[in-house]
């Protein structure tokens, strides 16, 4: 596989953190987020923002192209950015 880090350090911090709503599940996140040393309450909203945005075109994508296991995955990542 391959790692692409092109989007970290993108400028705002909300871009890098994004994967603790992404990929943590929610009782993880707190954790992540004392480790990482803090962020503010609206860091971690555009943060969450970014998580649904992108996995919301990949869904799209992937309904156009028909791909059902991309847009399963796609649904996944939605719905674990929303949870709680």
């Amino acid at each position: 596989g391959i790692i692409d880090w092109g989007d970290l350090s993108v400028g705002h911090p909300a871009c890098d953190l994004s994967v603790a709503y992404s990929f943590l599940p929610p009782y993880a996140r707190g954790v992540f987020f004392e480790t990482y040393g803090g962020a503010d309450e609206e860091t971690k909203l555009l943060a969450r923002l970014i998580a649904v945005y992108i996995p919301v075109l990949i869904l799209m994508q992937a309904v156009d192209d028909g791909n059902e296991a991309i847009a399963a995955e796609a649904k996944s990542n939605i719905m674990r950015a929303l949870s709680d």
